[in-house]
């Protein structure tokens, strides 16, 4: 092969319109390439930008706030979660070699885990969450169930301040401590 990447005769003695290869650049730095980056993963970054700053303006609470208030609010909301990928970005750029990286996939990967794994990561632990509780419920407290007519069994563990039920600290540790140190971990790995 040619070092200048120069197109290169083949030397098969053939004359044909497959002699001339043309060698394939990868990316030698980052600044060569971050050049092959597309339009769908600017797009894919810009979309996850602006939903960070929509769901940012959203949390603002109290909702009541004066404008000017409502905005100091969600500039703080920004700033949290911009440490959030601080973090994760050092972690990135001390293991990440420019040489041979494909910066499209590392941005769909990102995207993809920042858009559909995330959401569906919290949906399973919801689910997850109310299996719990239920079995603890049954197991330490079946007098909850007694609520059952007036409150569907799938909201049950969510609605006992409502229905004025006081659990027991032992059951609700129970409950709290395998979905948050056992099955949360799990599903997050």
């Amino acid at each position: 092969t040619n070092q200048g990447g120069n197109a290169v005769q083949l030397s098969n003695g053939t004359n044909n319109q497959f002699d001339l290869i043309e060698p394939i650049s990868k990316a030698i730095t980052r600044s060569e390439a971050g050049a092959s980056i597309t339009f769908d993963s600017v797009q894919k970054l810009a979309f996850s930008a602006m939903g960070t700053l929509i769901l940012s303006y959203c949390a603002v609470s109290p909702r009541t706030l004066e404008m000017a208030e409502y905005n100091v609010k969600f500039k703080q909301n920004v700033q949290t979660v911009s440490l959030l990928f601080v973090a994760p970005l050092v972690t990135l750029l001390s293991v990440l070699e420019s040489k041979g990286t494909n910066f499209n996939a590392l941005i769909t990967t990102f995207y993809a885990s920042a858009t559909l794994g995330y959401t569906l990561a919290f949906i399973l632990e919801v689910i997850v969450t109310t299996l719990i509780r239920l079995g603890v419920f049954l197991i330490w407290e079946p007098a909850i169930f007694s609520l059952t007519p007036e409150v569907p069994l799938i909201i049950l563990p969510w609605t006992l301040k409502e229905q004025q039920y006081r659990p027991k600290r032992i059951t609700l540790f129970v409950a709290d401590f395998i979905t948050t140190c056992i099955a949360a971990p799990i599903i997050e790995e």
